[in-house]
């Protein structure tokens, strides 16, 4: 209870608060009873409490690895049932359940305060799925969310681990085996001093962390941790909002032996072209790199070396040995020389330890004591065969298209015209490619203008060439946009849309009767400045969108068997996110060049791959 017990609301600065507030956090803090009160009777954790909580957590799940068998059979607290691993013994013992001789390393499990063998080193199984390439990893496993404990008014401190009270912050952590293919945490960081993720072993000891927070919120949504140490066994996550989720992705061990042999023949393949090299770096004396904000700090027991990066290596490996407080054996940067993540734990002994390169990562930088060596390594191929490489890899895709070299049109309105995302189409497949787009034209009837014809028009149709051995036909985003009505399905009137539909596939089935006709649907579009007769920017002035022209392309692709191409449900464009997708150049019709367009592209490589010529 507390001295005062004034019963104000929250917020208050009255001095009796003030001192009812110390007295309670000095009682949550250092204090060694499970739970504590608050000045309005609340019932809070206190930091005795979560430390024995994680402790039964960490018991309750079994996740214990010990270096030895002595060290594991010296341990008899454990519960019935709790598990444990055993790496790098190559002695035997007898069991002190079953009588046999079994090997010290293994898998064990807690029994009347003895350790059952229970199958040959674990590790086995762990190296063969790490030996599966990330993509067969991914294919083959599944999500599922991981239990979590923790609650509100702490986050974990990113450069200690340690638990810090605050209001206005969450935290949450999960018991990890060192099995998962990929972890994903969701949560917004809000302070330098936060983490996205902090890693510690499995009797509690820090590791590391990353992705540092910064002073602006950030939304980190089904982010996927890239640097997880391999003895990490928990990783606790902070949050400004009450919004954490931690994921995690398992390979069944059979599937992982079935395709081991496999994609380790395809791996020593690719490593007798490349070796690791030594990469030529120079060590800077009297610094290290200080783990909490990446700066380099004077100091004559210590050097560092630092090497460049782009991005894409996939891979570093490094030498060095650091001890100290504050030191940390690798740090990634990204741009401006913003830390991104540290690696490795101090009084270890790394001699080429392979860590993972963060996507924005452009640096990193390797700290060791005075008098041991810092070796960075990257696996690199050789000039000569990169050079070999790279001519093969320049076609590897488009040589395998059956598309390739074949002369492909495309037809219809400015979505066609401007040619934005056609020559993603000609890098992927190898066609010979005819623009045919016309700016502002219509499907349908009347002409917009002298120089806008519609697209049911002979003249139109003829103007694509003849020699065209797939035509790829978008229309629809003018007709929506001048209010062109839809008519009936069966109409044949090409002032309506169904009807000039009709019309359109009819003329270019007569002109192309071996070719591939290919109906692209319309993607969303709004205008900026809403004429007087629409109802918004999107519903045009007979009350329809422009996915109601998508539709009736599709309707009429259907009719004569003709494959569509699904610009309409497929981009995923809408009123929310198109200024994302589109231009404003006075409405919002036109795929931007850096991420609209190539969206476009690469929806109809899908669709040319599934149907090949």
């Amino acid at each position: 209870m507390t001295t005062h017990n004034t019963g104000n609301p929250v917020p208050s600065a009255a001095v009796k608060d003030l001192y009812d507030n110390a007295e309670n956090l000095d009682k949550g803090i250092n204090g060694d009873a499970p739970t504590w009160q608050d000045r309005r009777g609340l019932t809070r954790r206190s930091w005795s409490g979560l430390e024995s909580e994680f402790d039964d957590f960490i018991s309750g799940n079994g996740l214990k690895r010990y270096s030895s068998w002595a060290a594991l059979a010296a341990d008899t607290s454990r519960p019935d049932g709790f598990a444990a691993d055993v790496i790098g013994d190559a002695g035997f013992h007898t069991d002190p359940i079953t009588g046999q001789s079994v090997t010290n390393s293994g898998q064990f499990r807690a029994s009347g305060g003895s350790w059952q063998w229970m199958r040959a080193d674990s590790i086995d199984s762990i190296n063969d799925r790490t030996r599966l390439t990330p993509d067969t990893e991914k294919t083959l496993s599944v999500f599922q969310a991981l239990s979590k404990a923790g609650g509100p008014g702490f986050y974990v401190d990113r450069t200690t681990g340690a638990l810090v009270a605050s209001a206005n912050f969450f935290y949450a952590y999960s018991a990890i085996t060192g099995q998962e293919s990929a972890i994903k945490v969701t949560a917004s960081l809000s302070q330098p001093v936060q983490a996205l993720a902090v890693y510690k072993d499995g009797n509690g000891a820090y590791l590391g962390f990353e992705v540092m927070g910064t002073s602006t919120e950030t939304l980190y949504q089904d982010y996927e941790l890239k640097a997880v140490p391999a003895e990490a066994r928990a990783v606790y996550v902070s949050s400004r909002r009450n919004n954490i989720e931690i994921n995690a992705s398992y390979i069944a061990a059979g599937v992982a032996k079935r395709l081991t042999t496999a994609e380790r023949n395809a791996q020593e393949s690719a490593a007798s072209l490349a070796d690791l090299i030594r990469q030529n770096t120079t060590d800077v004396p009297g610094y290290y790199i200080d783990k909490s904000t990446g700066a380099a700090v004077a100091s004559s027991a210590y050097n560092y070396s630092s090497l460049p990066l782009n991005g894409d290596e996939g891979f570093v490996y490094f030498t060095t040995f650091v001890t100290g407080t504050t030191t940390t054996p690798l740090a990634f940067f990204g741009e401006g020389g913003a830390l991104i993540s540290i690696v490795g734990a101090v009084g270890t002994q790394y001699t080429d330890e392979r860590v993972a390169v963060p996507p924005a990562a452009r640096s990193v930088a390797v700290t060791a004591r005075s008098g041991n060596p810092i070796i960075i390594k990257l696996e690199q191929v050789s000039p000569d065969v990169a050079k070999r490489l790279a001519v093969l890899e320049a076609s590897s895709s488009s040589s395998l298209s059956r598309w390739r070299d074949q002369a492909v049109a495309s037809f219809g309105d400015s979505l066609v015209g401007q040619g934005r995302w056609q020559q993603v189409v000609v890098s992927e497949h190898g066609i010979v490619h005819t623009n045919c787009g016309v700016g502002g034209s219509k499907v349908a009837k009347p002409d917009s203008g002298p120089q806008a014809v519609s697209m049911c028009d002979q003249a139109r149709i003829d103007a694509i060439p003849a020699g065209s051995v797939a035509v790829l036909f978008e229309g629809g985003t003018n007709d929506w946009a001048q209010s062109v009505p839809l008519g009936e399905f069966t109409s044949t009137a090409e002032t309506e849309f169904y009807g000039a539909l009709h019309s359109t596939i009819g003329k270019l089935l007569t002109r192309f009767p071996q070719a591939r006709i290919f109906c692209i649907t319309s993607p969303y579009a709004e205008r900026i400045t809403v004429p007087g007769d629409w109802a918004n920017g999107w519903t045009n002035a007979i009350g329809l969108t422009v996915r109601a022209y998508a539709e009736a392309t599709r309707r009429v692709a259907e009719h004569y068997g003709l494959p569509v191409i699904e610009w309409s449900r497929e981009c995923g464009w809408s009123h929310s996110n198109v200024a994302q997708f589109l231009d404003n150049d006075g409405a919002y019709f036109h795929p931007s060049v850096a991420a609209g367009a190539p969206l476009l592209g690469r929806i109809v490589n899908g669709r040319l791959w599934d149907i090949q010529r």
